[in-house]
């Protein structure tokens, strides 16, 4: 299959790791964007992506990755009929732009379930969940002692750097190893080295973390988190906790019963690598027959401009400019959408200070 990926790039991110599955399943892959792009400038419109690359599609993929940078957005994709796929990994973070940026696709994955239902609400056809993964050449359990009880890598906000702290005081005899800004090898080592591995979400999501972990043989010990128990048996293959006194108690529990934790990290791993692998997530989005909807070009124009005014694209011209287009076209439906949105943006902040949304 000739694939053209459309997206910005960093090492290590989900992205890295698709295209790694890509290659290894042997499809044509043409990828563009910032990362890729070596002139002054990089075309963002599909039709001069299309002639610059001399390949003719059969799917456009965009990941979601975050840079150092404004987001990288490909325009006009209305304006061709080759099936283009959206995965949007942080739908916890991003709700707001993805639900609008979705629109544009065919077909849109979100990493996170608990919103799949509300985009689906708001209109956005064919949405479907993909979790995240491991790769198994990165995340493998290197068979080294676990000298490490207690491990995490992670960025450490304020929130996790008091978590840990909370831990060290309460466990004073668990050897932690915390680290920040470790990835590939490195990060496999440390997995590897450590016994337990605590994985406090940043908003209860199902993060990369919880495959790495395991893939690892490292016993996950999981924040508490709704549809965790779709993906491991809670228990038997990885345990969870939903406040500090429990995690506690089961830190203290696991530690003292090497066999009972050897057996949870082992089959825990076993179910990663059997089913938890960005192999495994690639078949399931290129098995899916994309049915390409009829989309009013209007929706298209409104959904460019919520998107690409957002903080992480300010791409303000851009989104004027879909605006205005938007406006000449049918301004009473632009209205009608505006009120519409801000309606839902107020349900969402409701239901946010009633502890009701799901992040």
């Amino acid at each position: 299959m000739n694939i053209l990926i459309v997206s910005d790039f960093t090492k290590w991110s989900t992205l890295d790791y698709v295209l790694r599955a890509l290659e290894k399943q042997g499809h044509n892959i043409v990828c563009f964007g910032p990362y890729w792009y070596h002139r002054i400038s990089c075309p963002s419109n599909i039709d001069d992506i299309l002639s610059s690359v001399h390949l003719k599609p059969d799917l456009i993929l965009n990941v979601e990755t975050h840079t150092s940078k404004d987001m990288y957005s490909v325009l006009s994709l209305e304006r061709t009929d080759i099936p283009k796929v959206f995965w949007a990994i942080d739908n916890h973070l991003n709700f707001r732009w993805h639900k609008e940026y979705a629109y544009v696709f065919d077909k849109t994955y979100f990493a996170q379930s608990s919103l799949v239902d509300y985009a689906s609400r708001y209109g956005i056809g064919g949405v479907e969940w993909l979790p995240l993964a491991c790769d198994p050449i990165v995340h493998k359990d290197l068979c080294m002692g676990r000298d490490i009880d207690v491990g995490f890598i992670g960025k450490m906000n304020r929130k996790r750097r008091f978590f840990f702290d909370v831990l060290r005081k309460r466990l004073k005899d668990v050897a932690f190893g915390i680290y920040e800004g470790v990835y590939g090898e490195r990060m496999a080592e440390i997995y590897s080295r450590s016994k337990i591995v605590v994985n406090p979400s940043v908003r209860k999501d199902i993060n990369m973390r919880t495959f790495e972990a395991t893939a690892c043989g490292a016993l996950l010990l999981n924040q508490d988190i709704k549809d965790l128990e779709k993906l491991f048996n809670v228990g038997e293959e990885i345990d969870t906790f939903s406040d500090n006194d429990i995690l506690v108690d089961k830190i203290k529990f696991y530690l003292k019963n090497d066999s009972v934790r050897k057996r949870i990290a082992d089959s825990g791993k076993k179910r990663t690598l059997k089913e938890h692998t960005y192999q495994k997530r690639i078949e399931k989005l290129l098995d899916t027959n994309i049915n390409i909807p009829v989309k009013r070009t209007i929706r298209v124009y409104v959904a460019y401009s919520f998107t690409l005014r957002h903080r992480q694209f300010r791409n303000y011209a851009v989104a004027r400019y879909y605006l205005l287009k938007a406006l000449r076209k049918e301004p009473f439906y632009v209205i009608y959408y505006y009120i519409r949105y801000f309606w839902w943006y107020m349900i969402e902040k409701i239901r946010k200070i009633l502890k009701k949304w799901p992040y």
